[in-house]
């Protein structure tokens, strides 16, 4: 579900509609503010529900490295022929990329094949080349409203309206922090009552 940065929502929604889509996305801005939760609903409008979709790759490894071989894997998966309209990759944690990595990326970003997308997902802008990020539409992510945060928490996971409440005011725009925090308020609020003593 898309909850925040609506503007992102309804360009995407626009370039689907009219079949304009890039060769290249880089989605970046703070943790928790849904780039990655954008990226598969994005995906999912163009190619379909993405459980066991053979037309999308996610390398995600967390905060360890990205290697050359990961990318040689995502080079060979991003040149076949799609099933269907398009083959996705998707980078998450981009920023860490390896330098041979980085420039194996380039090269696929400097020609690409026709009928792909690649979205590069990262809360550590700079850390990336300027020469990978020139070759990809930059889209930036805000933080998500107050508000929206709450709403989603009450609606979405049943989560008290004072929980939400606090949860979302900690939180300082990232919806991820706001549901762990929410998911674990009690214990949050025994250590803050800890600290104050």
């Amino acid at each position: 579900m898309f909850i925040g940065n609506p503007h992102i929502k309804e360009y995407f929604e626009r370039l689907i509609k009219n079949d304009v889509l890039s060769h290249a996305y880089f989605f970046y801005g703070a943790q928790g503010i849904g780039k990655s939760s954008a990226v598969l609903e994005i995906s999912e409008a163009v190619i379909g529900p993405i459980n066991a979709n053979p037309d999308i790759k996610i390398i995600d490894k967390g905060s360890e490295e990205i290697h050359i071989a990961d990318i040689r894997e995502f080079k060979n998966f991003i040149f076949l022929t799609p099933f269907g309209k398009y083959k996705i990759g998707v980078l998450n944690n981009a920023h860490n990329l390896g330098h041979d990595a980085s420039n194996a990326i380039l090269k696929v970003l400097e020609e690409p094949p026709g009928k792909s997308i690649i979205f590069l997902i990262t809360h550590l802008p700079k850390m990336l080349l300027p020469t990978i990020t020139s070759r990809c539409q930059k889209i930036r992510f805000k933080p998500v409203k107050k508000e929206e945060i709450i709403r989603y928490l009450e609606t979405e996971k049943k989560v008290k309206k004072e929980t939400a409440a606090a949860a979302a005011g900690l939180a300082k725009g990232s919806l991820g922090l706001a549901f762990e925090l929410a998911g674990d308020f009690e214990n949050f609020k025994k250590n803050i009552n800890l600290l104050d003593r």
